[in-house]
């Protein structure tokens, strides 16, 4: 054989990929893909086997939604050039791999071999690499040329789970939960670190634990930065805005740079619409099945009407009244849902009284905590907790509170009330299946205050009555308490 008709003189090696196992389903070509040739003479003579490869690797669309390539790729190849000659004057051979490694001699053989690493940057949608290994020989007794390339692809990215898309973006719901791993694609090099987590953007917490078996606590568990991402990172959001899940590692052996990489997340909060009313501090006859008392409170708040009634539910002397749709968006509902709603409610109660010239006031008072109950914990006897569909549901509620005034010992006597309020609606999204929590998303601040006194055989009309009530602006933190406060059962205790 001659120099004008060598083994190969190039070749392409082009391929797809299948899906990866780290929970991907878009990814470059992982695993080698190899091109070789080989040459033999038999008898004796004089082979060549050299020429450039060009391997290209595709970005795998596997048919679902599109899917951003990775930010980094590391790019291995592995190349080896050989060639064998024997016997006679003048025997000779050469091998280059085209990764510029060391040819090794023998009297017979040569061989150059070794691996390449290469950190490739905002790769794109496909990778290209190209490569020429040559080997040749001449000899009396069948010269021998060979060369094979092999070359494997590891994407660098972070992966997020418990996500959904809205075209090529990564959505979530606020209080649903994410898993984000680091994907290396199997790649491992001596000197590599493990990496470190960050979350920013839309207020990541850990978990918002509520006591069983009566929610009489409630907190808040913080999401820790900082992480090792030998782990994934997980979190819930109780904010809109974009996440940004970060993670800053180092690669090792001969690539040996620092890195740190990022995946964004969209997040919502439903879209929530409602009024609130507010009414009077007066004092009032109330009948609430157990017959007429006169009561100082917050009363008479205007009705809120329902679309399809026309009519207001909530109790007919109410001092507050409050309404609420909530919506998701269609690309955030999960097998057609958008998840449940709920308000809850906590409060600091103030109340006097001065009687037979003795002043008491409530065991409870400036105490901080859950009003009554907590109403999305489940209930006795295996009740699922009461909520709301988001679907089309508008509610009405409201809230009357007051202080009866039946003592009549003594010829005066004198009636407080001073009580501030935090009422929150409360979300819980649909599950995308690694769970989720309840947020706030929106919070109603309100108060009153008014006081009377009893002479002359009837209760005045109240002194310094005030009320008000505001809409607190967002992020909206968690409500939290230690105790349930349930002012039915409070009693009074002498100043």
């Amino acid at each position: 054989m001659d120099a004008s008709n060598p083994g190969y003189s190039g070749g392409e090696l082009n391929w797809y990929s299948s899906t990866l196992g780290y929970g991907g389903t878009y990814n470059y070509s992982h695993g080698a893909g190899g091109w070789g040739s080989s040459y033999e003479a038999l008898g004796g003579g004089w082979v060549i086997c050299g020429g450039e490869i060009t391997a290209t690797a595709i970005w795998f669309d596997d048919g679902n939604a599109p899917f951003d390539p990775p930010p980094y790729v590391v790019i291995k190849e592995h190349s080896r050039a050989e060639s064998k000659f024997i016997g006679g004057t003048g025997a000779e051979g050469h091998a280059a791999n085209g990764l510029n490694h060391t040819e090794e001699r023998t009297s017979t053989t040569a061989k150059s071999e070794g691996d390449k690493y290469t950190l490739k940057s905002n790769p794109g949608a496909s990778v290209t690499i190209k490569c020429t290994p040559t080997a040749d020989a001449s000899a009396n007794y069948d010269p021998f040329a060979e060369v094979r390339y092999e070359v494997t692809l590891y994407p660098i990215d972070i992966v997020l789970a418990g996500t959904g898309r809205n075209g090529d973006d990564d959505v979530a719901l606020v209080g649903q939960k994410i898993v984000a791993t680091l994907n290396r694609g199997g790649l491992s090099l001596s000197g590599d670190t493990t990496g470190v987590w960050s979350v920013a953007g839309s207020y990541p917490f850990a978990g918002f634990p509520v006591h069983a078996p009566n929610g009489d606590t409630a907190s808040v568990t913080a999401y820790t930065q900082g992480g090792t991402a030998t782990a994934p990172t997980e979190c819930f959001f109780r904010d809109s805005g974009t996440a940004n899940f970060a993670c800053g590692f180092h690669i090792g052996g001969t690539i040996n740079q620092t890195l740190v990489i990022s995946k964004q997340l969209t997040v919502d909060t439903p879209t929530i619409t409602g009024t609130e009313t507010i009414g009077t501090v007066k004092n009032k006859s109330v009948d609430t099945g157990q017959g007429s008392t006169l009561r100082l409170g917050l009363f008479d708040a205007a009705p809120i009407m329902l679309p399809a009634s026309g009519q207001d539910d909530t109790g007919p002397w109410w001092g507050i009244r409050w309404s609420n749709k909530l919506s998701v968006p269609s690309y955030q509902k999960v097998s057609g849902l958008s998840g449940r709603w709920h308000w809850v409610q906590t409060f600091t109660p103030k109340r006097y009284k001065t009687q037979s010239g003795v002043n008491y006031h409530y065991d409870i008072n400036d105490l901080f905590g859950l009003d009554t109950s907590y109403a999305m914990w489940p209930r006795p006897g295996g009740v699922p907790p009461q909520s709301f569909d988001v679907t089309n549901f508008f509610y009405v509620y409201g809230d009357g509170p007051n202080t009866t005034l039946l003592d009549q010992i003594g010829d005066t006597k004198h009636r407080t009330g001073k009580e501030e309020f935090q009422t929150y609606v409360m979300f819980l999204p649909p599950d995308r299946g690694l769970g989720r929590t309840w947020v706030p998303i929106k919070k109603i601040e309100w108060y009153w205050q008014g006081e009377t006194v009893f002479s002359g055989g009837s209760w005045g009309s109240p002194t310094n009555p005030d009320k008000g009530k505001t809409v607190a602006g967002t992020p909206i933190a968690h409500p939290t308490w230690i105790r349930i406060i349930d002012i039915a059962v409070a009693e009074w205790i002498e100043d």
